[in-house]
C-alpha cells in the first residue's frame, strides 16, 4: 500500500483540484496545504514526477507564508517520504 493510501481521499485528479480550490476560496491555507499534498500523492501513484514536485513546493511556499510550524513540519516529512518513495520505484 503506497503513500496515496494513507487515508481515505477523493479519487480523481478533478476532485483533488476542487478541493484545493474550496480551500483556496476559504483562505484555509492548512486545509490548501492538505489538497496539495493529496495532490503530490495522486501524482506520485501516477508516476507524474513534474507534478509531485510542483504540489509539494507549493505546499511549502504556503506553509512558509502562514508562518505555522506544524505545516512547515508536514510538508517537509511528506516530501522525505515521497522521495523515499521515489527512489524505490
Amino acid at each position: 500500500m503506497g503513500l496515496w493510501k494513507r487515508r481515505t481521499r477523493p479519487e480523481s485528479m478533478e476532485e483533488l483540484t476542487a478541493a484545493y480550490e474550496r480551500a483556496e476560496a476559504e483562505a484555509n491555507t492548512p486545509a490548501m496545504v492538505e489538497a496539495l499534498i493529496d495532490i503530490a500523492c495522486a501524482c506520485e501513484a501516477r508516476s507524474a514526477g513534474r507534478g509531485v514536485r510542483h504540489a509539494i513546493d507549493t505546499a511549502a511556499a504556503l506553509a512558509a507564508e502562514a508562518e505555522d510550524p506544524a505545516l512547515i513540519e508536514r510538508v517537509r516529512s511528506m516530501d522525505a517520504a515521497l522521495d523515499c518513495a521515489a527512489h524505490r520505484a
